[in-house]
């Protein structure tokens, strides 16, 4: 049914539409269930003509079929969210919250890259199976890589991921709209921690479960041995910036590694 109220965003960035704009822009077929186009129109309303929200919002609904759900979720989900202020990061929090955990960790786990970076599909699910967020499946004919696509193509079908125009032998590259990866980060917790600068070393939670590097490090410096006694909680380290490893010697790896001694996985 909401493919019939609500059509499909483009990704392409747009200014705030109005209401009748939003509604034209999102409704492909009125004469279906008019109450549940009177409905949509409300809830379009509260997303204030943001395409991002109703992105988020109309994904949200695609689990509900019935009047009931739909004015439901306008009467009490949206019920205190009105145009303005950080509505938007309000409506987003509400796509979250609808999560299942599985996909709620896979989504956190994105923290760690920096926004505006560009995913390859494989490098990205290839990490959540080395994590263990794959759950198992019932059915015995569901292999691990059938299943953890399956949780890309949730999240991108409920708007947390965007295509890129970058291709590189025919695989899309995908990323997350600023205020997505703003959410991620809020829901990210003490668990999952980006280094940005050398002096992040010194703030990084011990409790910290995974953490990436995101600046060039000095190869004979690296990290301090402080670092690996204070975190030895952490079960992956990955460098996104790839000429570091480039300036660092097998011998000194060889010790990062070692220094680890919870670590899990390493990149």
């Amino acid at each position: 049914m909401v493919s019939e109220v609500f059509g499909s965003v483009h990704q392409h960035k747009l200014g705030d539409l109005s209401k009748e704009e939003a509604w034209r822009f999102e409704c492909t077929n009125e004469r279906k269930n008019l109450t549940l186009v009177e409905i949509g129109k409300e809830i379009v309303r509260k997303c204030g003509g943001v395409p991002l929200a109703i992105r988020s919002v109309g994904s949200l609904l695609h689990l509900k079929r019935t009047e009931d759900e739909w004015m439901y979720f306008k009467n009490q989900e949206l019920s205190n969210i009105t145009r303005g202020g950080n509505d938007l990061m309000a409506i987003l929090r509400l796509s979250y919250n609808y999560l299942p955990r599985h996909l709620k960790i896979c989504f956190a786990y994105c923290s760690l890259y920096p926004k505006d970076f560009k995913l390859r599909i494989f490098d990205l699910i290839t990490m959540w199976i080395a994590q263990g967020f794959i759950q198992a499946t019932s059915s015995s004919r569901d292999n691990v890589e059938d299943v953890v696509n399956s949780y890309f193509v949730d999240l991108l079908r409920r708007s947390f991921f965007q295509e890129t125009e970058e291709h590189e032998s025919f695989m899309q590259f995908y990323k997350m709209h600023d205020l997505i990866h703003d959410l991620a980060k809020e829901f990210a917790d003490r668990d999952f921690f980006s280094i940005t600068k050398t002096e992040d070393t010194k703030v990084v939670p011990e409790q910290s479960l995974y953490a990436s590097c995101l600046f060039q490090i000095d190869g004979s410096l690296a990290f301090p041995n402080s670092f690996y006694r204070k975190h030895m909680k952490l079960r992956t380290f990955i460098f996104l910036n790839r000429s570091s490893l480039d300036v660092l010697s097998i011998s000194t790896l060889e010790r990062m590694i070692s220094s680890f001694t919870a670590c899990a996985s390493y990149i």
